[in-house]
């Protein structure tokens, strides 16, 4: 990338000015300051890009809502809607493993039935009057939300009292018939049963039975709680596939119905609940990852009334992504292929940080008068996944994602059709995303609010210690960083239709919400730096001017603001040249009460009102020889406010020797 050079202006090239009034390129960790473009910075603590391309102090936090006992595993909004046809929005937290919720930041309801290990990231998704609840450790409960209660499932036995097949119209022979029977809930499946075949065998393939004539019948016993049972078929010992359902205790095997080859017997048992560790809604389904004792499954419900079920009769499902690799598959996200077509997609994590996006599109398949759900899943050529699975966002019809190779953009590019593209966004702060301690990086936490995205990130430690923005609105840019670390980000609208953007934090008994117009971090006041790279006067950086003055405008300056101006002096090191503080300016007026005329306007007398100055001009006088320039901005009190609107360097290039210290 070629660095731009300060334009200057000023009689043919003598006495010049440069102005810095955009700072649109971001924060640069990529580069040396010395190769910095003029309109980036090389350190932007608690900084924001603003308006067209100019920094201000980044938006303060303050605590939200009643005191929690902590742990703060996960907090999510939901809706409930009412009778009347009104709506009132909830936050909903588990805090020490106990599911509350409250509004409007108002004293949080326990709600009894279930708890959640603790230290365990919480998932929430909300479908219809049900608020879905999972952490990967504990079976999935959801919240009624009409009926104020947590809902959780009993597990079911594994069928027994088998009765192995019985012959019609079929002969003994070398072939057979192995099936395994599992019993089903409104939400998921039992471990399969022991395995049954036909005594002395059969003497056709299924494929050859004849319709009427040929069938198998077996049997087993019921199973307490049990909606329906699903049977499982296998030509081959251990290798039994989804074949039919049944609502009683036996099967009548005609050969008329499909192996469903992508849905094998289960090993686990989820009729009390799966123990997935991720939820997310796509196609109107629920999907879900993250099973520990899962690691490749990737699952979906059935739709409807049955958007909650695993199980295949109910139109749910699972695939094994790349079953026996490297890969386990972390997040699903509703978005498209390459040509548009809407399909549920997954970024999954490998040990070396890269991982892949998978795209998996449901298609049924009828036969007779059952529809079997068949999943197609294929890789998207030169992808990257993740291994943070808050950290991945969806915003603008593209995927953003953390990954310790980079932060990443999966979309469209223009110019390529029907392809979707994954590129790297982080590339001018590389060094600083090397930086992330990847033993943690799967609780990298994101959210998209206000055309930007923010990132926390443990940066050198185990938690996150920091928040990173990529500011989409002004070209992609980059600002590092704040000194804040949060488990979650998440968005909050109360009754008054205030949309806040609220975060669980690492540590402390409260949600915060960062505000605009708040200084601090819960009235704790946070320092920033605001700091460029060196300036040069031409781009060979060999060239000496007589720098006379740095003028400096700062919109809406409030609390103590230092501005620093450092240089490299002939025969002299890098060093700082002269600091001032910018304050706010103020100035009285008023109308008084003075005889206008035949008027009188009012009849006391009046004191001056007070008026604070929106724009503070300021200048340095510096008046050296300079080789190259640095500006800097920072603050550290609890009223720090300020808004760079430009910084302007004046001075006179004048031919000189070269100094001592450039000799060989």
């Amino acid at each position: 990338m070629a660095r731009p050079i300060p334009k200057l202006s000023g009689n043919d090239g003598k006495d010049f000015t440069i102005v810095i009034d955009k700072f649109g390129k971001g924060v640069m960790t990529l580069f040396d300051e010395t190769r910095l473009p003029i309109d980036s910075v090389q350190q932007a603590l608690n900084m924001l890009l603003d308006q067209d391309g100019v920094y201000t102090t980044r938006p303060g936090t303050t605590t939200y809502g009643a005191t929690l006992t902590t742990p703060i595993d996960g907090a999510t909004s939901f809706a409930k809607y009412n009778t009347d046809g009104t709506i009132t929005t909830y936050i909903a937290v588990i805090d020490n493993g106990a599911f509350k919720y409250s509004t409007d930041g108002g004293a949080w309801t326990t709600v009894s039935g279930k708890t959640w290990t603790t230290g365990k990231p919480v998932f929430f998704e909300q479908i219809g009057s049900r608020l879905y609840i999972a952490n990967g450790a504990d079976n999935m409960a959801y919240y009624d939300i009409t009926l104020g209660t947590l809902v959780t499932f009993t597990a079911l036995a594994t069928p027994g009292t088998l009765v192995a097949p019985t012959r019609t119209g079929l002969a003994a022979g070398s072939y057979n018939a192995y099936y395994k029977i599992t019993a089903i809930n409104a939400i998921g499946e039992s471990i399969a049963s022991a395995e049954m075949s036909v005594a002395a065998g059969i003497n056709k393939t299924r494929e050859n039975w004849t319709t009427g004539t040929d069938y198998l019948t077996m049997s087993w016993g019921a199973v307490a709680g049990a909606t329906r049972y699903n049977i499982y078929y296998s030509s081959a010992t251990g290798e039994e596939v989804w074949l039919d359902s049944s609502a009683t205790t036996s099967y009548v095997d005609t050969g008329i119905a499909t192996p469903n080859s992508y849905q094998e017997a289960p090993t686990v048992d989820s009729t009390a609940g799966p123990k997935y560790g991720y939820l997310a809604k796509s196609g109107n389904r629920l999907w879900a990852t993250r099973d520990p004792n899962l690691p490749y499954r990737v699952g979906w419900t059935g739709t409807g009334q049955y958007m909650g079920a695993f199980n295949p009769f109910y139109g749910g499902g699972y695939i094994d992504l790349n079953k026996g690799s490297d890969e386990r598959p972390e997040v699903v996200t509703h978005f498209r292929d390459g040509k548009g077509t809407a399909v549920a997609t997954v970024l999954t994590s490998n040990p070396n940080g890269a991982g892949s996006t998978w795209h998996i599109a449901l298609t049924t398949l009828t036969v007779d008068t059952l529809t079997i759900v068949v999943p197609q899943a294929y890789q998207q050529q030169g992808s990257v996944g993740t291994r943070s699975p808050r950290g991945v966002v969806e915003y603008n019809d593209s995927i953003y994602s953390p990954s310790p190779k980079g932060f990443r953009n999966t979309g469209s590019k223009q110019s390529i059709l029907n392809v979707l593209v994954t590129q790297e966004i982080s590339d001018n702060i590389r060094p600083s995303v090397r930086s992330i301690n990847n033993a943690y990086a799967s609780g990298i936490a994101g959210y998209a609010f206000d055309g930007r995205i923010y990132w926390s990130v443990p940066f050198g430690t185990t938690t996150n210690n920091q928040t990173w923005v990529y500011d989409l609105e002004r070209g992609g840019s980059w600002i590092l960083n704040w000194s804040i670390g949060v488990k979650q980000f998440f968005e909050y609208t109360d009754s008054s239709g205030t949309i806040r953007l609220m975060a669980v934090p690492n540590t402390g008994t409260k949600l915060i919400q960062f505000t605009d117009g708040v200084s601090g971090d819960n009235g704790v006041a946070f320092s920033t730096n605001l700091e460029s790279g060196l300036v040069h006067w031409d781009k060979n950086h060999v060239t000496w001017a007589y720098i006379q003055k740095v003028y400096v405008e700062v919109a809406d300056p409030a609390g103590v603001v230092n501005f620093n101006i450092s240089g490299t002096q002939k025969g002299k090191s890098f060093r700082s040249l002269k600091t001032i503080q910018i304050a706010d300016s103020t100035s009285n007026s008023s109308m008084g009460a003075d005889l206008w005329g035949d008027v009188l306007y009012g009849d006391t007398g009046e004191a001056p009102s007070t008026f604070s100055q929106s724009s503070v001009k300021k200048y340095v006088r510096i008046n050296k020889l300079l080789n190259n320039l640095k500006w800097q901005f920072t603050s550290s009190t609890i009223d720090a406010q300020y808004t760079v609107m430009q910084i302007v360097i004046k001075g006179v290039m004048l031919p000189t020797s070269d100094p001592a210290e450039y000799r060989a």
